[in-house]
């Protein structure tokens, strides 16, 4: 009984952690994929003319004419490591900018607090989900590709 006790109060302490270090594997994972995503739409860019990026597209489908080939095993129908579905928003023009840029990758319905977005966005920008090039959107965020 004793043994059993202890095992249960080493599990108890221990389950922070590995949830802690689950969510810092997530957020890794999505960051990751947001900058795989970014340089794979700045490439299409400097191949179809600076500034052109495909048209926006809906929730969980790869934009037009874009084939992203520098990523293996991406899918724009999966949900991203945060939870949450992927999302291209362009706008239809540079002076109709979508949530304040032109072009980005927005992640919609995250599966993460507002806090949790904040310590993402300490890492890949400003810590500010209001400004910066990872920003708040509607029902979502958007890691800014050009303002």
């Amino acid at each position: 009984m004793i043994v059993v006790a202890v095992i249960g109060t080493l599990a108890v302490l221990a389950m922070p952690a590995f949830m802690a270090s689950r969510i810092r594997s997530q957020n890794a994972a999505f960051m990751n994929d947001l900058r795989l995503l970014s340089h794979e739409f700045e490439m299409f860019s400097m191949a179809e003319g600076k500034g052109n990026y495909p048209p926006d597209a809906p929730v969980a489908t790869a934009p037009a004419g874009f084939t992203g080939s520098g990523i293996r095993h991406f899918s724009w129908s999966e949900l991203t490591p945060i939870g949450g579905s992927w999302k291209w928003d362009r706008a239809a023009s540079r002076a109709d900018k979508v949530y304040g840029c032109y072009g980005g990758i927005s992640v919609v319905d995250p599966g993460r607090t507002t806090d949790q977005m904040q310590d993402i966005d300490s890492i890949i920008d400003n810590g500010d989900i209001t400004t910066g090039r990872f920003r708040e959107r509607a029902g979502g965020y958007i890691y800014v590709v050009e303002e």
